[in-house]
C-alpha cells in the first residue's frame, strides 16, 4: 500500500504494528522514543565539540562511550573512547609542552584522563579497531587524581565569579575521595595489566 501525503507519522506507526511483515524495514528504521530522540540532540552537540581539545569536548565523549556501551553498541563506544583518548593526549602534551618541568594537571583533567585510560585499554585488550591513541606517553606524566586537594573543591569554574555553593548542602568531600581513590586504584591495575599483557595505546 503506498504511502499517501497525508498520512501521519502515527498512522504509520499503527500500520506497521497491524502488518509488521509487510513493512518490515519501516519498523527498523521508525523510532520516536523520548530516549532516541535526546540521543539525536546529544550527536548533534558532540558534531559542535567534535573540534575542540578541550576537558569540555573529552568529558562529552566519555559520556558517550559509557552510554553506547550501556546501549550494547561496543563499536560506537569504542570509537568515542577513542576520541577522547585522543583529546586527552592532546590537552597533556599543551601541558607538557607550556611547563616542560612542572606540567600542572587539574584534578578534573586527571580523573577524565584515567577514567579514559582505563575504558580504552579495555577495548583495545578485547579488540582493536582503531590505532593506538598515544595516551601511554603520557602516563608517566600525569598523576592520578589526589583526595582532599584544596580542601577537595573541584575547580570546574576557574575564572568565573561564581558565588559560593551553600552551606547547608550536604559535604561531598567523603565521596570526592572515595572516586579519587578507586580512580587511582582501577588505573594503577590497568596499568599493570597493560605491561604484563603488552597492550598499547
Amino acid at each position: 500500500m503506498p504511502l499517501q501525503s497525508q498520512d501521519s507519522s502515527q498512522d504509520l506507526w499503527e500500520r506497521t504494528q497491524d502488518n509488521p511483515a509487510k513493512d518490515g524495514p519501516v519498523v527498523a528504521e521508525f523510532s520516536d522514543s523520548l530516549e532516541d530522540r535526546l540521543w539525536k540532540k546529544a550527536q548533534l552537540l558532540l558534531g559542535s565539540v567534535s573540534l575542540e581539545d578541550s576537558l569540555e569536548s573529552a568529558q562529552c565523549f566519555t559520556l558517550a562511550s559509557v552510554y553506547l556501551g550501556a546501549k550494547g553498541r561496543a563499536i560506537d563506544s569504542d570509537h568515542n573512547i577513542h576520541v577522547a583518548a585522543r583529546k586527552c593526549k592532546v590537552i597533556a602534551r599543551r601541558e607538557t609542552l607550556m611547563h616542560k618541568e612542572y606540567p600542572e594537571f587539574s584534578d578534573p583533567f586527571r580523573r577524565l584522563f584515567w577514567v579514559v585510560y582505563v575504558n580504552e585499554s579495555d577495548f583495545a585488550s578485547e579488540f582493536s579497531l582503531t590505532p593506538p591513541s598515544g595516551m601511554t606517553l603520557f602516563e608517566d606524566v600525569v598523576p592520578y587524581p589526589s583526595p582532599d586537594e584544596n580542601d577537595s573543591r573541584m575547580d570546574y569554574d576557574i575564572g568565573l565569579d561564581k558565588p559560593p555553593m551553600s552551606t547547608s548542602l550536604p559535604d561531598s568531600r567523603p565521596y570526592d575521595n572515595f572516586t579519587a581513590f578507586q580512580v587511582s586504584t582501577s588505573s594503577a591495575i590497568r596499568r599493570f595489566i597493560n605491561r604484563a599483557t603488552a597492550v598499547f595505546l
